[in-house]
């Protein structure tokens, strides 16, 4: 059985350092295939066909900002359950 330390054990200094490179840039890999998957399900995403298409700043801004924590059941869609000092998000109010 092998274990990430028996790995590491009796090798050159070199032969170390090339390990550990490939753990961190399959550990990158990992986590930039993560990244662009996620991007692209959020770009293919038509918030028009839902009770609360998007307009103005809304448009803009991202979508964490309303949807805390990647929870989208349950997200406000009336002004004011935002913008105010006791809403849940606490956005402020646009500029004329």
């Amino acid at each position: 059985m092998y274990s990430i330390s028996s790995l590491f054990m009796n090798v050159s200094k070199s032969n170390f350092s090339l390990k550990v490179f490939l753990l961190l840039f399959f550990m990158i890999c990992n986590l930039a295939i993560f990244g662009v998957a996620e991007a692209a399900e959020s770009r293919s995403f038509n918030h028009d066909e839902t009770s609360f298409s998007l307009d103005f700043v809304h448009a803009r801004v991202n979508c964490e900002s309303c949807h805390v924590q990647g929870v989208f059941q349950g997200t406000p869609t009336q002004c004011y359950d935002c913008h105010s000092t006791t809403g849940r998000i606490q956005a402020s109010a646009a500029s004329p």
